[in-house]
């Protein structure tokens, strides 16, 4: 079951192999582990999904329609996979969906916890115009507005260069169509196997860096879309339409705080929240699962002038009474 904490390998190659034909993939590093809980992930399948429309409540239908396909799918080992009788559970062309689903969630915890960029939104959101062009999943930034464009493939396959070396010329060919800067750009192939394989998932990637010259810019309204997807999953409709539409929120009335390494978190009301309300008919992991937003944060979408969030470190910790976001979201249990 899609429970627990799991681990699954980040494997880096260099962009020069990647991108030539005809040469063997060469790996860039050692290879390292994405550590995450099973809470961690749903939230961010379910936000990625979301992403596509921060303020249109009718995305919740296929958030909750992904997450309940997948649930009975994932092994409940630590390494992350799909359970040995997958097989003869779901058909290919549809498991091949769900597949392709999580290799944005899994974009999406990569930026945070390994690129350290917590803001991450759909890059349809900064398209100068949607014509049908093919364009990266994702524009992750920092609070210095840094971004990096990803683009990232799912696959049931071991490894597929041919996969990744697509996803890196997409990833690089997006400054076309957007006036935001990129500081680097990366390919993500997410190879999900499953648990009696003797090869394990794992992050197959490889990124550029931008060699043009970049410059400060405002991202505001990008932040307040990423921040607008926390808010339609919870619930609040009209302040992730408000955040979608790059104007700052009032939501007054929040008094019920949590102190977590000296920081505050407000507690937020999820009564409303149609994914929550749902998907607890069956996953009693979010059962009495309290949900809150950094009270720093919480300034800086009332239109305040400076965003602080918590420390990487923190993020990246598996905790038994505590999920924490890199964008100073935060699940207590």
């Amino acid at each position: 079951m899609f429970t627990g904490n799991k681990v699954v390998q980040m494997i880096g190659y260099t962009p020069e192999s990647v991108k030539k034909i005809g040469v063997r993939l060469v790996e860039s590093g050692e290879t390292q582990e994405l550590a995450f809980s099973a809470r961690k992930l749903i939230i961010a399948l379910a936000r990625t999904i979301l992403a596509l429309q921060p303020k249109d409540p009718l995305l919740i239908y296929q958030a909750i329609s992904s997450y309940s396909a997948l649930y009975p799918l994932i092994s409940d080992g630590q390494e992350f996979g799909f359970i040995e009788e997958v097989d003869t559970k779901v058909r290919d062309y549809l498991l091949s969906t769900r597949t392709g689903e999580l290799a944005p969630a899994m974009g999406y915890l990569f930026a945070q916890q390994n690129l350290e960029k917590p803001f991450v939104a759909d890059f349809s959101a900064i398209l100068h115009e949607n014509r049908g062009q093919a364009f990266p999943d994702l524009v992750a930034l920092d609070t210095s507005g840094n971004a990096s464009f990803i683009e990232s493939k799912g696959s049931r396959d071991v490894r597929n260069k041919g996969k990744l070396r697509e996803a890196l010329l997409r990833s690089e060919a997006a400054t076309d169509w957007t006036n935001l800067m990129a500081s680097d750009f990366y390919a993500l192939f997410i190879s999900v196997t499953k648990s009696d394989k003797d090869a394990v998932s794992a992050i197959h990637y490889t990124h550029t860096a931008n060699e043009a010259p970049t410059a400060e810019q405002d991202v505001r309204a990008v932040i307040y879309r990423h921040y607008a997807t926390w808010f339609n999953l919870l619930g609040y409709t009209q302040e992730a339409t408000s955040l979608t539409d790059g104007q700052p929120i009032e939501l007054k009335k929040l008094k019920k705080t949590i102190n977590l390494k000296k920081q505050t978190y407000y507690i937020l009301d999820t009564s409303a929240s149609l994914f929550f309300n749902t998907i607890k008919s069956w996953d009693d992991q979010f059962v009495g699962v309290r949900f809150a937003i950094s009270a720093e944060v919480l300034d800086y979408l009332r239109g305040g002038a400076e965003l602080l969030l918590p420390k990487t470190k923190h993020v990246s910790q598996l905790k038994r009474e505590y999920d924490l976001f890199a964008d100073g979201t935060l699940l207590v249990y």
